[in-house]
């Protein structure tokens, strides 16, 4: 059980499991309804972390699976008939419509507590069309923007950078030859900081993508360079 009350959210779990999330401490806070994942997700990007298992926490995110994943799905598809299979994707659909409703429906009215309550941050949606895949970590996963924000939260580790801590932004190894291009951003006060908070990267991104980013970063006033090579950051910096 999810509740919002005036000063912050409280989460109960069956098992007795209790986390609670003050308004003031939330950065940025994001509802991504199923599409064609797993999970509908309500996801909260912190300011400052907070122990969740005995683990300092700035990423926290509430979910609800939709539908089983996609290795059960094959095994029981195997074994029904096509009319089976009909009924269960519908039965599938229904469920999933519900659980985006239900979570729409629960981010409406706390957006709405906002005019009260201005701590509260409203909720953000990812922009599908401007969706693209990269690696900011070990994996490759879809990343959108939302209107302060780019996310990738589907999948841990989640990944989140605001759009007000990026200073420069930098596309590395786009060259005419190459079908994948990086992607640098340097953040604000880089000179102050450890080398892990300096800069953010996603690799390994689609050159097909290249003008919809560039696009995207031109629309939000970041600016940015082209280079055919990559930079070695951390003697540079």
């Amino acid at each position: 059980i999810l509740e919002s009350h005036k000063n912050g959210f409280r989460f109960r779990s069956n098992l007795g499991d209790s986390v609670v999330i003050f308004y003031t401490n939330i950065r940025l806070a994001i509802l991504q309804r199923s599409h064609k994942e797993t999970i509908t997700l309500i996801h909260f990007y912190l300011d400052q972390p907070i122990m969740i298992n005995n683990k300092p926490t700035l990423n926290i995110t509430f979910y609800k699976q939709v539908v089983e994943s996609a290795v059960d799905t094959s095994v029981r598809s195997s074994s029904m008939t096509d009319q089976g299979e009909m009924l269960e994707e519908e039965r599938e659909a229904r469920i999933r419509k519900k659980i985006n409703e239900d979570f729409t429906n629960f981010c409406k009215l706390v957006n709405k507590l906002s005019d009260t309550y201005p701590a509260i941050k409203k909720f953000e949606k990812p922009i599908r069309d401007l969706g693209f895949y990269g690696v900011p970590d070990k994996s490759r996963v879809l990343i959108m923007p939302t209107m302060s924000a780019l996310v990738s939260v589907q999948e841990q580790p989640a990944f989140v950078l605001m759009r007000e801590d990026i200073q420069i932004a930098v596309f590395e190894h786009k060259d005419i030859n190459m079908s994948t291009f990086d992607l640098t951003f340097i953040l604000n006060y880089w000179e102050d900081a450890d080398f892990s908070k300096a800069i953010s990267q996603i690799t390994t991104i689609d050159d097909v993508y290249f003008e919809q980013i560039k696009g995207w970063i031109e629309a939000v006033k970041i600016k940015y360079y082209v280079r055919k090579s990559n930079l070695n950051w951390k003697r540079l910096l």
